[in-house]
């Protein structure tokens, strides 16, 4: 069997762990974990999500050589209940006010009015 080379990354708050391989082909994302040795360092990473460059995988999934496996770590805050904290402290006069788009009306007398008022001389739509 010939050797792939990969690497494997956990970024953690203050740093990032990124660890180069030369692994079996066939290897699993499972095995590039285990043989990083981050798994051992970083209890919590051993059940995390993984992926490979961004986009989230299985860890029985196989590796091919350059992949970068990916550990990654539990939110802290969820996004959208950050942003509407962060929504909720605006001043009046930053919030939309009026009614909603919904209720919204669009007034339209004719499409023929339409077509007069943009300044063409004939209009088609008789």
């Amino acid at each position: 069997m010939s050797a792939i080379a990969v690497t494997v990354v956990y970024a953690l708050a203050e740093r990032a762990i990124e660890i180069e391989l030369h692994l079996d082909e066939g290897a699993t994302v499972a095995e590039a974990i285990e043989r990083s040795g981050i798994a051992a360092r970083f209890p919590e990473a051993a059940h995390a999500p993984v992926g490979i460059f961004g986009k989230r995988v299985a860890r029985d999934a196989r590796l091919t050589s350059g992949d970068r496996v990916e550990i990654y770590r539990p939110l802290i805050a969820d996004a959208k209940s950050a942003r509407r904290r962060r929504g909720g402290n605006k001043p009046k006069a930053f919030q939309r006010e009026g009614r909603k788009k919904s209720q919204r009306k669009i007034r339209v007398s004719s499409n023929r009015d339409l077509f007069a008022s943009s300044g063409f001389s004939s209009c088609p739509l008789r």
